[in-house]
């Protein structure tokens, strides 16, 4: 059951002096110093402190510096590569401080939010010049909305040019998701790193129990392939289950799949009683989702709930049940859009907090 409370934990500050140190050690990232020049990049930003044409960000997560962002007068500059966007158009450049915070879905969260940040204020179109090479990069850029394939030699080296334009930044749904393509993966070894750092950004695959965070991350610590193991558990020989008040209760065959879409994106689970396509009264859904807060809004819950409906029929179910918040409307709204009904409200049992939920429910 997606909680209605979690909200995205993204934000801005001015860069200033004291973290040109910092943006030095990221800059030496070899990840950014194969785009960016290396640490004596760091120069040229100190510089851009006074110059009236740029503006400079330092991007948080929860509080923690993970990226820089600066955006430009584009026509401030001669022989631009952007120079074709009309005048007040804002160019854009941003890297991720360390390798290890790639690859989650961060640059398209964060760079969407000071997209719609520049256009709220006015800003006609916006344009990025990524190295050709630079293919990660490239694809989180479409992710936000910007397009182009035309690349260029400039006297700041070879780009490929990308704009934007305000009709199209709100495009950031499921319209960009290839439609053939799944966003759910079976959880792998290669997939843990960028799930634990989920985990560690306060985000929880349990809406019911944040702590369940920190509980997988020291099971993985201790035993990662016996956790991926227990991921995918459609015997039920798992341990018992523990609910909000403490209480346990047997274990459900289930499964569970990850949401992945240029990173991780969050997690999606499927239960079932054997036989049956009844769920004992602990249980309020057969399926559960939690969507990382920096992947919101993009319509990447709804493709995981259909892409796991085929799953569910395979293993005899004939409906699924999936339950709200009354004042969850996104949750309600991905329901809806996967073609769910809305079938009763009810009380949940006293385990699970006595509280008024929705009951939905898809037939397969």
């Amino acid at each position: 059951m997606p909680s209605s409370r979690s909200t995205a934990r993204i934000g801005f500050r001015a860069l200033n002096a004291d973290d040109l140190g910092m943006l030095a050690q990221w800059l030496a990232d070899p990840r950014n110093s194969a785009h960016w020049g290396g640490s004596g990049e760091t120069d040229a930003l100190e510089d851009h402190l006074t110059d009236h044409r740029v503006v400079q960000w330092i991007v948080t997560r929860d509080g923690t510096d993970v990226a820089y962002i600066q955006d430009y007068d584009i026509h401030a500059y001669e022989d631009h590569p952007l120079a074709a966007l009309p005048k007040g158009a804002r160019g854009i450049d941003t890297f991720i401080g360390q390798s290890s915070w790639m690859g989650a879905g961060l640059g398209p969260s964060y760079l969407a939010l000071h997209v719609q940040r520049l256009f709220d204020s006015g800003v006609p179109a916006l344009g990025i010049d990524p190295d050709p090479e630079n293919g990660a990069a490239i694809r989180a850029y479409e992710k936000v909305g910007f397009r182009g394939s035309e690349v260029v030699h400039t006297k700041w080296g070879t780009a490929r040019v990308m704009t934007l334009w305000p009709n199209s930044a709100a495009a950031k749904d499921e319209a960009h998701l290839p439609e053939t393509a799944s966003v759910l993966v079976c959880p792998k070894l290669q997939h843990l790193e960028a799930y634990c750092f989920a985990l560690r950004n306060g985000w929880s695959p349990d809406n019911l129990r944040p702590q369940v965070a920190d509980e997988q991350l020291e099971w993985i610590a201790r035993d990662p392939r016996g956790f991926l193991d227990r991921l995918e558990d459609v015997e039920a020989k798992g341990p018992t289950v523990r609910l909000p008040d403490g209480s346990e209760v047997p274990r459900l065959p289930g499964l569970r799949r990850w949401i992945w879409q240029d990173g991780f994106c969050g997690s999606i689970g499927l239960r079932w009683q054997r036989g049956s396509n009844d769920l004992p009264p602990h249980c309020l859904g057969h399926i559960g989702y939690a969507v990382v807060p920096w992947r919101r809004g993009e319509g990447l819950a709804t493709r995981a709930l259909i892409d796991i409906l085929p799953l569910a029929r395979s293993y005899g179910l004939t409906h699924v049940d999936l339950t709200a918040d009354p004042d969850n409307h996104a949750s309600i709204r991905v329901m809806e859009k996967a073609g769910a009904q809305f079938v009763k409200s009810f009380t949940t049992p006293a385990a699970l907090g006595g509280v008024t939920d929705l009951l939905y429910r898809i037939h397969l």
